[in-house]
């Protein structure tokens, strides 16, 4: 089959080919197919195309490779949008609240110590020092 062009209309892809019988026909298909063949192929280049035809004649470019290419060369995949979800944007509670702050300051008392794992041999006291670190981080955060 030929390839005519790709054809961006309303945020529609399109595809135009030159079908083994000689018509012309226009395909829709999907973003990252749309990009792979504007950017590698050429106009009028003959290439396989995979294409599906649905019961009203409509056209479905899925796949486009040069001729003779056995390489499984696949157009990268769309990137999804982030979309927000509105369960975290709401405020959370004051327990919620504070317990996210308890175990910041759990977390950073924590980082703090792993400093000293070389120099205090002695489990009890790297525990001692964690929790005296954790009551003054936790102090500073709630009292000011």
């Amino acid at each position: 089959m030929k390839f005519l062009f790709a054809y961006l209309k309303n945020d529609n892809h399109l595809i135009k080919m030159e079908l083994e019988d000689g018509k012309e026909v226009w395909a829709k298909t999907t973003k990252a197919v749309y990009s792979w063949a504007k950017k590698t192929y050429k106009e009028g280049e003959n290439l396989n195309i995979e294409y599906t035809k649905d019961d009203r004649g409509k056209y479905t470019v899925t796949r486009i490779t040069a001729l003779g290419d056995k390489t499984e060369k696949k157009p990268a995949a769309e990137k999804k949008a982030y979309v927000k979800s509105s369960k975290y944007s709401q405020p959370s509670s004051p327990n919620t609240q504070d317990l996210i702050v308890r175990q910041s300051c759990m977390r950073g008392s924590c980082q703090a110590v792993t400093t000293l794992v070389g120099q205090v041999n002695d489990p009890d006291t790297l525990g001692d020092i964690i929790v005296s670190i954790y009551e003054k981080l936790y102090n500073k955060i709630v009292n000011g």
